[in-house]
Parts: C-alpha cells; structure tokens; sequence
C-alpha cells in the first residue's frame, strides 16, 4: 500500500476540517459526518486495519464493505475505501473461511411484503454440527429480524425439536416479544407438532419454505454463511470456547451498517450506536 502523491494534495485541501485534540490531529467535515474521527498516519494504517478487523467484538472479521463503514465512523485518512478492500481482501482467514454459495438457479419468488416493525417477521435456521464445545453444544439456532436486521445466535447441544423450541422461547420470545409471522425451512424440528403447538399458544403465523424456494427463508440462510466464516476468523471452529466467541462475532455483526437499512442493527433496535472498546481510536 505505497503512498499516493494525490493524498498529500488532498489533504492540503481538506486541512480546513483538521482539529488538534490531546495532542491528536482529528478530521471533522460535518458535511459528511457529526464524527470527530482520528486521523491515521500512512505508517499506521495497515495496523489500525488489521487489528480492528481481528478483533472478535468490533470486527470480527466481517467483509470489506461493513469494516469500512464501522472504521469509517471512527478514523480518516485519504483513500481509506480503497485501502481497508484491499488490506481486507488480503485477509488469509477470511479467503480461507470464505463459504462458496454456488451459482444455484432459482425460480422466481412471489414477493414478500415487508415487516412494519423490528420482530414483526423473522426468520429462523440451524446451524450445525460443529465441533463439540466445553458444554457438549453442537449447533446453533439462528434467528433474524426481517426489520432491523437484528441476529440472534444461540447455542444449542442438539437439534431436537424440544430443544429448538425451547431455546427459542428463551432466546427470542421472552427477550423481542412475539413476532407475527416466523419463516424457517421444513425441517422436521421446525414441522414438529411441538414447534406447531407453540407458534399456537404465542399467536404467530409459521411460514416453511419449500425445497424449491429455499429463498424464501434467505435471510437467515445468509446470516448462517456470514455467521460461519466469522466464526472460523475468530477461532477454529474445533475449539471448545466457540460458543462464547459466537457472541462476540454476533455482537460485531449486530453493530455493522446493513446495506439495505444503511444502519446498524443495534442502531435500529436502541437508537443509539453503542459504547465500543478503546481498542481502536476514537
């Protein structure tokens, strides 16, 4: 990453938005942003990159678009977009955990209509078998907020349907409050008469997805390969702590800007970005 002769131009440009704090030059262009953001010397740039990337709480190894944002909110320098794709796509665990989802043809869908409030809809799908954990946990259940974007990982030691329902009573019900409508695929966990009984006694409507219309639960499904590869970047995946490391990389996930709402989940929920660790300047 040599340096640009345009960046010293540019910044000569843009020295009306620098501000001197503690001894720190920061960048403020309220145009863009209310952010007061560190700037980052050329020396420093790799190392602010990659070790916001590997960390587990705030990056956790998330693709280039949400490092950028995330990063985006808290240090400058020129050409930052280009850099951070570039140290990223250099990432060795992330091209070695990267999921191929193959070119699957797929029929048209008939259109979904969207939710009116976070929890109205959601999808649900599981993840597993992983290596046994410290717990005996093999797999994971995976919710998402059609609204917010929200994720909800939880470890869980088999894939019964007791186990399934119950975790998500646990999980998503008694913490979000009873959506509406649930989407997962016809799994027999999911097409149980316990699973049934309870989207009964909780009021919401349970939608399955056909072999044929996998994508009509998506949504999840790709938070499973978002989910997988972060995991693999925080940790190998056949230790026995990885259930601790899920939530750290859910947490990571929960606070990077979605394309679709141009917010952080977290952001949509509480209305409010979170207090994030030092680590990394701010």
């Amino acid at each position: 990453m040599p340096e640009r002769p345009e960046q010293k131009e540019i910044l000569e440009k843009e020295m009306k938005y620098l501000v001197m704090k503690n001894r720190a030059v920061y960048y403020f262009n309220e145009e863009e942003s209310d952010d007061l953001r560190l700037l980052v010397p050329y020396t420093l740039r790799k190392k602010v990159v990659n070790e916001f990337h590997e960390d587990a709480l705030q990056g956790g190894h998330l693709g280039q678009q949400k490092t950028l944002e995330k990063l985006k909110k808290r240090v400058y320098w020129p050409s930052m977009t280009t850099d951070i794709k570039e140290i990223i796509k250099s990432c060795a665990v992330c091209q070695k955990s990267k999921v191929n989802a193959g070119n699957r043809s797929r029929e048209p869908l008939q259109p979904i209509e969207p939710p009116t409030r976070p929890f109205d809809r959601i999808h649900t799908d599981i993840c597993g078998p992983l290596p046994k954990a410290m717990d005996k946990e093999q797999y994971i259940l995976v919710t998402i907020d059609a609204f917010s974007k929200w994720l909800i990982a939880s470890p869980m030691k088999n894939q019964t349907a007791q186990t399934v329902s119950t975790t998500f009573i646990n999980d998503v019900i008694t913490k979000h409050g009873c959506p509406n409508s649930v989407t997962t695929d016809c799994g027999r966990q999911f097409t149980s008469t316990i699973f049934q009984e309870m989207a009964e006694i909780f009021g919401f409507e349970h939608n399955t997805s056909t072999p044929y219309h996998q994508e009509a639960n998506g949504e999840v499904e790709r938070q499973n390969r978002t989910l997988a590869t972060m995991l693999r970047g925080s940790v190998a995946l056949g230790g026995d702590d990885w259930p601790e490391t899920l939530q750290m990389a859910t947490f990571a996930y929960n606070t990077a800007v979605q394309s679709s709402t141009h917010q952080s989940p977290f952001f949509v929920i509480h209305g409010r970005e979170p207090r994030l660790p030092t680590g990394c300047p701010t």
